[in-house]
């Protein structure tokens, strides 16, 4: 989106800081405004050439770290690839949160901890992502992946550091 041309350049920053390291890495963009947020996701998904599809949202933060952890944990080809970080809500509330096909839906933990199983921040099979496919809807999409992703995900390598912040935006 225009008002988040910002936050986009900041991302492209911290991928591009690894980009020599990983020649064969891919970032796609799609800031088509013609296509709700799961027609757009599905149109890059098969736009997508490598083995493995990860989404990261324009807003939301990586670690530095990002791309080679994620490399590694490849290596072991599983299906998909359990990740953890933080979310705010409007910059504020900062709580942890964990994916992982074990957990087997979404949940919040008694501390305030996100359970979720994996969904678009999450690294997976190329050909499994497109099985899935995301419903063509501008608000929900990511959850509704995630169910319908769960069916096909049989292996998992987990990443234990922390990689990714979410940064969630409450219109309430």
């Amino acid at each position: 989106m225009p008002s988040r041309r910002s936050d986009l350049n900041n991302l492209l920053k911290c991928l591009q800081a690894n980009g020599d390291e990983f020649p064969n890495v891919q970032v796609g963009i799609n800031d088509s405004m013609e296509y709700n947020i799961g027609t757009k996701r599905n149109i890059m998904l098969k736009e997508a050439l490598g083995k493995y599809v990860v989404f990261i949202d324009d807003d939301d933060e990586v670690s530095p770290n990002y791309v080679s952890l994620i490399l590694e944990a490849c290596k072991q080809d599983p299906d998909c690839i359990g990740i953890n970080g933080t979310i705010t809500t409007n910059g504020h509330d900062l709580r942890k949160w964990f994916i992982s096909k074990e957990f087997g839906k979404w949940y919040t933990g008694p501390d305030g901890t996100y359970y979720r199983t994996p969904n678009h921040i999450s690294p997976v099979r190329r050909e499994l992502a497109l099985q899935a496919g995301f419903p063509e809807i501008a608000f929900g999409e990511d959850a509704e992946y995630s169910k319908r992703l769960m069916h096909f995900l049989r292996t998992e390598s987990t990443i234990i550091e922390p990689i990714y912040n979410y940064k969630y935006i409450s219109n309430k």
